[in-house]
């Protein structure tokens, strides 16, 4: 019973720093779409948007490495998309 109970929570944790990652790269995707990047930087945005739809079919997966590093490409390439729609 104490391994099922220390299995649980070893996955509970992996799992909710994914879910962070995941999080945390939907809202630069967001932010990234609200200073025009899907218009102004397409290629970036639909590449940031790509990575981060594969962040979450890897966190339903419940492959929490898999989704953390899909999740942080997302946002890098928000980051650069972002900065892309930002400018004049």
């Amino acid at each position: 019973m104490r391994r099922i109970c220390l299995v649980m929570v070893l996955v509970g944790w992996g799992c909710g720093g994914a879910r962070h990652a995941v999080n945390s790269a939907a809202q630069k995707v967001d932010e990234a779409r609200a200073v025009g990047a899907d218009r102004l930087a397409p290629y970036e945005f639909y590449v940031a948007k790509a990575r981060l739809d594969e962040a979450r079919r890897e966190g339903s997966r419940e492959s929490a490495e898999k989704a953390a590093q899909a999740a942080a490409e997302a946002v890098a390439v928000a980051d650069a998309a972002r900065g892309a729609g930002a400018k004049p």
